[in-house]
């Protein structure tokens, strides 16, 4: 039996030993990708805020961080979806084959049509709805999760939708606005499980891990080329098979031993990458000597490196 804790008030403020809430940056304190302050357009199955994918079929929307808060706005109508959603790993949500697991949220939006859903290998019958009326809700639901191991995906969702993701009318100036998104195990949604700063970042980053490009060591192995080696500060999910850097050559410098300086190379990613580092490469149009020392480093403010190991 789980121990919990007991604050003077009485309220139970979560289990001993572990954390409660399957859902990763449920507050939408981490984005690593931008501050998305200002409303961004958005573009289908991309990441925005860390963990949290935007998907929109049928209309156009916009994305903001409005405070540890997500806000997406229908700026096109159609007849479709707009929503949020986070895809939880297989072997985290498999732990609990057959049994009940609740999400819920705090939710404000104008549309009646505003809803909480899961996919677990197929779409899950139950949902949540909002009133519509433009106020913040708490809205919760409890799935069962299937007898069989989950393979495909595991996904809990957000945002403008009909049951079962049955396409609706998504309205022009419709929007939701999203914070405190708990899964956690049996039929009763607690209190949203607040962690710090530090703690929901680490779980992030083994998604997806920005730097602020910072000078790295490496060596020529050829003439023409350029490798140094990045150790991620936390293991990420996978071998990270993305490297997003800021695109432009001119972000980044290369200082070799023998004399000189390459400003115009945009690294990739070079064999082999593991959850805990990899290389990052230059090619560069210059000659150098084989097996010399060489310093990667920014030559704007704000170059980055960004690796994403991504579901």
């Amino acid at each position: 039996m789980a121990l919990s804790k007991i604050d003077p008030a009485g309220l139970d403020i979560g289990q001993i030993g572990g954390r409660r809430n399957l859902i990763i940056n449920g507050d939408f304190q981490v984005s690593q990708r931008g501050d998305y302050t200002s409303a961004t357009s958005v573009t289908n199955a991309t990441y925005y805020l860390d963990r949290w994918r935007g998907s929109i079929a049928g209309c156009s929307a916009t994305i903001q961080d409005t405070g540890r808060k997500q806000k997406m706005v229908c700026t096109s109508g159609g007849t479709g979806t707009m929503r949020t959603l986070q895809i939880v790993e297989p072997q985290t949500i498999n732990k609990f084959l057959g049994q009940k697991v609740t999400l819920s949220a705090k939710v404000t939006s104008n549309s009646s049509d505003c809803r909480l859903l899961s996919y677990m290998d197929g779409w899950q019958t139950e949902s949540a709805v909002h009133s519509g009326g433009g106020t913040e809700e708490t809205l919760s639901v409890t799935f069962t999760v299937p007898s069989s191991p989950i393979s495909v995906e595991a996904s809990y969702i957000i945002g403008i939708d009909g049951e079962q993701s049955a396409n609706v009318n998504v309205n022009t100036n419709d929007y939701f606005e999203v914070t405190e998104v708990q899964l956690e195990v049996g039929t009763v949604a607690t209190p949203f499980e607040h962690i710090s700063y530090g703690e929901q970042l680490a779980l992030c980053q083994r998604y997806y891990y920005k730097s602020i490009f910072a000078p790295i060591s490496g060596y020529n192995p050829t003439t023409s080329r350029a490798d140094g080696t990045v150790v991620f500060p936390v293991p990420m999910r996978d071998a990270p098979t993305a490297l997003e850097t800021t695109g432009t050559a001119s972000d980044y410098t290369v200082y070799f031993q023998s004399g000189g300086v390459i400003c115009n190379s945009i690294p990739t990613i070079a064999s082999p990458t593991t959850i805990h580092g990899g290389y990052v490469r230059f090619n560069c149009p210059v000659s150098f000597v084989i097996g010399q020392g060489c310093l990667m480093a920014p030559y704007t403010t704000g170059a980055y490196l960004a690796w994403s190991a991504e579901l």
